[in-house]
């Protein structure tokens, strides 16, 4: 490149690094600490040194009560002094006020429609405010492990999850499951707490790829069919192609497996690898035409994944589709795939579809351990094939192995 071609821009005296990072930060804003909470620090104070009952802890405390007593009333709730006592104060279950208070707006939640609902679930979010700023403990356990945030991930409390998190709330605590407030919603399929959950995840710089069980909060949302959850991650950057642990399925497969039609063409926009394969050699086609995803099927085809990848078992998507009985789905994979009718395939299609048993390449598969793929008669005529391990199927069973189906009538 001459200097000549050189753009106005490249003469520029460049940044450091540093000079950028220092620029990106923004600074909060920081107001004065309120009075209750000044008071309450030196209340500890005092008690670490001993002077819990001076005339100086005395006086502090009065102090502090009536601090609290006006920021209460601004946030407008008053709590009694009953309530004031037993703030971290756990029950049975090792829960304390503020799992009660999720709960509460939960049974609303669920309740009749209406003003007096709506007003009543408004009470259980001031309240819950009005615990935070008398000094609940915001991350108190229960018996189970659940914290009150994921107590309201679970229940789709989603504005007391956001009071908790503006009284710092801990993000990556887990209950004995395993279970992160972000993965609990959306395994419970809990949209709104997801809306909620995952900027405030991001701006915490906390990843929203963690996994339990194998599982993502991206793999969940798409099992659960909740494309406006699926929006928002992949909004906020997470892992399109992300895979689950053992099998090595990402969102896509599971979306098309679980027939989630909105959450495909949601990862498809979003670019994901539409073509990769599982740990069994399948792609997510694989997987809507296995489990009748039609509508699902058309998009990936559409999309341009082909149609002639063959699995670790030797079979094609369009096998997959046929032993499902699913015609829409096999019309579907078919029409993209050029002069079909013309292929060995489409007679093995025909078999599979009119109940047939396959006779191609029977004792070769499958290094060596036969079998037929397709679906015995209905009437249930004798199949000739081998079962697993040489074994040929019993009457009345209906179980898969490597792959292959068989299933005969119970009479």
């Amino acid at each position: 490149m001459s200097s000549y071609d050189r753009p106005p821009s490249a003469d520029r005296p460049r940044k450091k690094r540093s000079e950028h990072k220092k620029s990106s930060k923004k600074k909060k804003p920081s107001g004065p600490e309120p009075e209750h909470r000044r008071l309450a620090r030196q209340l500890k104070e005092l008690e670490a040194q001993g002077k819990k009952h001076s005339s100086q802890y005395k006086k502090v405390a009065l102090d502090h009560r009536n601090a609290l007593a006006s920021a209460l009333r601004e946030i407008g709730c008053d709590l009694t002094d009953a309530e004031l006592r037993g703030l971290n104060r756990p029950d049975a279950e090792g829960e304390v006020p503020l799992h009660k208070v999720v709960y509460e707006y939960f049974a609303l939640q669920q309740g009749a429609k209406g003003s007096t609902q709506r007003s009543r679930m408004d009470a259980c979010v001031t309240k819950a405010r009005a615990l935070c700023e008398a000094g609940a403990r915001v991350d108190h356990r229960n018996k189970y492990g659940d914290t009150p945030l994921l107590a309201a991930a679970q229940t789709d409390a989603a504005e007391i999850a956001s009071v908790l998190l503006e009284y710092g709330a801990d993000l990556t605590a887990k209950n004995r499951q395993g279970y992160a407030p972000l993965l609990m919603a959306a395994s419970e399929n809990r949209p709104a707490a997801v809306a909620v959950l995952t900027p405030e995840m991001v701006a915490r710089r906390k990843s929203l790829d963690d996994r339990s069980g194998g599982y993502a909060a991206l793999h969940w949302c798409c099992i659960n069919d909740a494309p406006q959850a699926v929006k928002i991650l992949l909004q906020h950057k997470a892992d399109k192609n992300l895979r689950t642990d053992p099998d090595g399925h990402t969102p896509l497969m599971k979306a098309a497996a679980y027939n989630a039609a909105a959450c495909v063409e949601l990862l498809l926009r979003a670019r994901c690898d539409a073509t990769a394969t599982d740990n069994d050699g399948r792609t997510a086609l694989h997987h809507a035409a296995k489990n009748k995803a039609t509508l699902c099927a058309q998009m990936l085809v559409a999309s341009g994944v082909p149609a002639d990848v063959v699995d670790h078992h030797n079979q094609k998507a369009i096998f997959y589709a046929a032993v499902a009985r699913s015609k829409p789905c096999v019309a579907a994979i078919s029409a993209s795939i050029p002069n079909f009718a013309k292929t060995p395939d489409a007679a093995r299609v025909k078999l599979i579809l009119e109940g047939k048993r396959v006779a191609a390449d029977d004792d070769e598969d499958f290094s060596g351990q036969g079998g037929c793929f397709g679906v015995g008669p209905i009437w249930g005529a004798p199949c000739t094939g081998r079962g697993p391990y040489g074994a040929r199927p019993r009457w009345g069973e209906a179980s898969m192995w490597r792959g292959l189906y068989w299933v005969r009538p119970l009479w």
